[in-house]
C-alpha cells in the first residue's frame, strides 16, 4: 500500500477544536471528568461543551447541540447513553465533523442483539457521513505533545508530564491508559 492509501490522522490526534457532547461539571460522571481533563491538560483551542441544560460548564459557554456550535469542531467526544449516540453522530456528520470518539458503552460489547444493532447503526451513519469514529466503549486518547487529553483517565491528573519519545496504542484503555500511562509517569 502507498502512503496515500492511509488517512491522515493528524487532525484526529491534534485537533484545533474539540466538543464534548454530554459535558457536565459533575466529576462523578464520565462527561465531567472528560471535559475537566481536557481543560486541565492545557488544550489550547476552543472547547465546546454540549449540554442542552447548561449555559456554561467550567467557564466555557455550553451549547444545546452540535448543530448550534459556531464551527464544526475537528473532534467530538460523545459521552451519552448508547441509545442517544446515533442521533448525535448524525448531527456531527451533518455539520462536517471529521472525527468522533464514542466513549459510551452498550453496543456490540454487550453481546446483545440490541447492542450489535446499535453499533451497526453507528457504523452506517459514520460511513454515510464520512466521519472517522474511535469507539464505542472507548477511553479516548492523550497527546502530550499538543496538550490534548480527550479522556477521563485519572492516571493523567495533575501537572502534565513532558512529552517523550514513546507512543502507545492500545486496544485496551485499562492496559494502555491505566497500566502503561501511570507507570510511565513514575520517576526512574
Amino acid at each position: 500500500m502507498t502512503q496515500a492509501a492511509f488517512a491522515d490522522l493528524g487532525q484526529f490526534f491534534a485537533p484545533r477544536s474539540i466538543a464534548v457532547v454530554g459535558a457536565t461539571e459533575d466529576q462523578a460522571k464520565f462527561g465531567g471528568r472528560c471535559i475537566r481533563q481536557l481543560i486541565d491538560f492545557g488544550f489550547k483551542g476552543p472547547i465546546y461543551p454540549v449540554n442542552p441544560r447548561r449555559d456554561s460548564i467550567f467557564g466555557w459557554r455550553a451549547y444545546p447541540s452540535v448543530a448550534d456550535l459556531p464551527e464544526a469542531p475537528d473532534h467530538v467526544g460523545l459521552v451519552l447513553p448508547a441509545a442517544q449516540v446515533p442521533a448525535a453522530l448524525e448531527q456531527c456528520a451533518s455539520v462536517g465533523v471529521p472525527f468522533v470518539t464514542v466513549f459510551s458503552s452498550g453496543f456490540a460489547e454487550t453481546g446483545s442483539v440490541e447492542g450489535r444493532a446499535l453499533q451497526q447503526r453507528v457504523t452506517e451513519i459514520a460511513a454515510a457521513g464520512k466521519v472517522r469514529v474511535m469507539g464505542p466503549n472507548c477511553n479516548g486518547f492523550i497527546n502530550f505533545f499538543d496538550a490534548t487529553a480527550l479522556a477521563a483517565a485519572a492516571t493523567i491528573s495533575g501537572p502534565r508530564a513532558a512529552p517523550g519519545d514513546i507512543g502507545v496504542v492500545s486496544h485496551s484503555g485499562g492496559a494502555g491508559q491505566v497500566n502503561v500511562m501511570s507507570r510511565a509517569r513514575l520517576p526512574c
